[in-house]
């Protein structure tokens, strides 16, 4: 959350917010959809005519440096509290 914008809110909104900004609600919100999500993607591979591949070590490895910097950037952003 935008730092001026947390700042602006009351106690009583200060103390909503930080109960429910945990790794533990985190996973609670998202949870039904990443199950949905990872059902999804196995109905898919079963179906005729469908055909997936893994990615290789060196593959995934390039896709980490390639996006190195995009994750650099949000880091900077998240920690300045800008927000995007």
């Amino acid at each position: 959350m935008n730092r001026a914008k947390y700042d602006f809110q009351s106690p009583a909104r200060k103390k909503i917010i930080d109960g429910h900004c945990t790794t533990e609600w985190a996973v609670k919100i998202s949870r039904p959809w990443t199950d949905f999500e990872a059902a999804g993607c196995g109905k898919k591979k079963a179906l005729a005519g469908h055909e997936t591949y893994s990615l290789t070590p060196e593959q995934v490895k390039a896709w980490k440096t390639a996006t190195q910097p995009l994750h650099e950037q949000w880091a900077g952003v998240a920690k300045a509290g800008a927000g995007f």
